[in-house]
């Protein structure tokens, strides 16, 4: 199997598409599907709640971004407006390789905004980044939708105030 990406007329904002797990080498829009050809022949792709009855699960990665900031910050707090019809993973990856993943569970059904707490790290090993990449993900298939993501860095001095 080999992973599909396409860009497909008609996706909001003229988005990409990204499907693993299916034998396409071609995708088309056609009478109101979304159509995939491979070996096998003809597939109905990008449709339905699951995959066969196996959950599909979704996920985008943001750029890396050091917020035109070049030093090293730190950040209490990330606020997220999203709507999604179960919990979500949000993991932060530092340039250092330091990794995060929180779980987050929402609190009511329809578009929300929260603010997710991030923590300094431990003293040992202090959530510090110059540069941070965000990853969301589903979690068992729930379907999302996000609006906004807000980090706050707080700069550090390197000890100089």
């Amino acid at each position: 199997m080999q992973t599909m990406i396409t860009n497909l007329k008609g996706l909001v904002g003229a988005a990409s598409a990204q499907q693993t797990g299916i034998d396409c080498t071609s995708m088309a829009r056609f009478n109101g599907m979304i159509l995939g050809a491979g070996q096998g022949g003809l597939c109905k792709v990008l449709c339905g709640q699951t995959d066969a009855g196996v959950n599909i699960d979704a996920y985008f990665v943001l750029a890396s971004t050091d917020l035109g900031l070049q030093c090293d910050k730190r950040s209490r707090y990330l606020y997220l407006g999203y709507e999604t019809t179960g919990s979500l993973d949000l993991t932060l990856t530092t340039d250092s390789g330091l990794s995060k993943t929180i779980r987050i569970v929402p609190k009511r059904t329809g578009q929300q905004r929260r603010r997710i707490t991030i923590g300094r790290g431990t003293t040992a090993e202090p959530f510090v980044w110059r540069w941070l990449t965000v990853k969301i993900a589903s979690v068992a298939g729930s379907a999302f939708s996000i609006d906004s993501i807000q980090v706050l860095p707080i700069i550090k001095s390197g000890g100089v105030l």
